[in-house]
């Protein structure tokens, strides 16, 4: 499996290191485009959203960072702990529809790195580091799978929920770890494109049994900041290696 940035460097994108040395602090994939066909209850494509952020500014989680998808277009109260921002659901996903999973891909130098493991967990049951619940951590998944074996995968991530959940919104919390110890994990690094050209996929059921599956592509800005981490990343493992 091949793997790889969703553009061709940093000079390609036209940006410096410089340009930059702000960090993003917010990606969002919109799964909107149709990979097998659907059977949308309403005229409108269904499509779902994951917005993945640094909680930078909150201490116990300052490495880690919250995941959220969300279905339909209602008002999200995005509140991490320490404050955030409120922000608006995205999503449109009608009666007769429902997300039954949704799978992410993740930055492969990350995983490569001796020692290292990413746990990813539900917000609404105590979290590793900060022992405690999210506010409004949204529905429950049945199971979350972070793969053993990344270069035999496509995606890392995968959220699955019952039928009949109904997911309107679901915090998740993704924490990477080298040898035990909490390291510095950025939004980008949920948004890695992989050999099928998209970095994340949801299944998506419908009211008459039938299935419909959608993708995502990060956003043209995420792409600089994909390529900045993998050399920085990759720089890490060198100077571990040694």
């Amino acid at each position: 499996m091949r793997r790889f940035p969703l553009a061709g460097g940093l000079a390609a994108a036209g940006l410096t290191l410089a340009a930059l040395s702000v960090q993003a602090q917010e990606v969002n994939l919109q799964l909107n485009r149709v990979i097998a066909p659907t059977a949308p209850a309403s005229a409108a494509l269904p499509w779902v959203n994951v917005r993945a952020y640094e909680l930078n500014g909150f201490e116990p989680l300052k490495h880690s960072v919250e995941f959220q998808i969300t279905t339909n277009q209602s008002t999200l109260d995005a509140d991490p702990p320490g404050g955030c921002c409120p922000v608006p659901g995205r999503g449109n996903l009608g009666a007769g529809e429902e997300l039954r999973s949704i799978s992410l891909t993740v930055n492969p130098t990350l995983l490569a790195v001796p020692g290292s493991s990413l746990i990813v967990q539900w917000t609404g049951e105590p979290v590793v580091i900060y022992n405690d619940v999210f506010p409004d951590a949204g529905q429950k998944p049945s199971n979350i799978i972070v793969s053993s074996n990344p270069a035999a995968t496509d995606y890392d991530i995968t959220v699955t929920f019952a039928e009949g959940t109904k997911v309107t919104h679901s915090k998740l919390l993704a924490s990477y770890f080298i040898n035990g110890v909490a390291t510095e994990l950025n939004d980008y690094d949920l948004a890695y494109t992989n050999s099928t050209g998209y970095s994340a996929l949801a299944v998506i059921q419908h009211a008459n049994g039938s299935f419909g599956v959608i993708g995502a592509v990060p956003e043209p800005g995420t792409y600089a900041m994909l390529g900045l981490g993998i050399l920085v990343m990759g720089f890490a493992v060198r100077r571990q290696r040694r």
